[in-house]
């Protein structure tokens, strides 16, 4: 048995191994030998006529564990827009409260 390449990500690893199960491979996990649910294993070993393929597979998947992030050089051009509009959402109030 051999060790598949993961990113040490807790759900990359269980989408390993749901495209494992899709494609009908087999695998270990090592922490899952005592008989526990194996909550944050990210280790998954597959037999050696199966490695190249499980790799195969696995290397079609795609870590989302880091997740979409906020550029944090667009936050000051996001403040003033947001000041902006506000303000002149205030400004139209104050004039059309002024006519009345």
């Amino acid at each position: 048995m051999r060790q598949l390449p993961l990113s040490g990500s807790v759900t990359f690893a269980l989408s390993a191994r749901i495209a494992l199960d899709a494609h009908q491979i087999r695998y270990v996990m090592p922490d899952s030998l005592g008989g526990g649910l194996p909550v944050s294993s990210t280790s998954i070993l597959v037999d050696d006529d199966d490695f190249e393929r499980a790799c195969t597979i696995i290397a079609d998947l795609q870590d989302t564990s880091a997740g979409p992030t906020l550029d944090t050089d667009d936050a000051p051009v996001m403040r003033i827009l947001i000041n902006a509009v506000v303000s002149g959402i205030i400004f139209l109030w104050l004039m059309l409260a002024l006519h009345h």
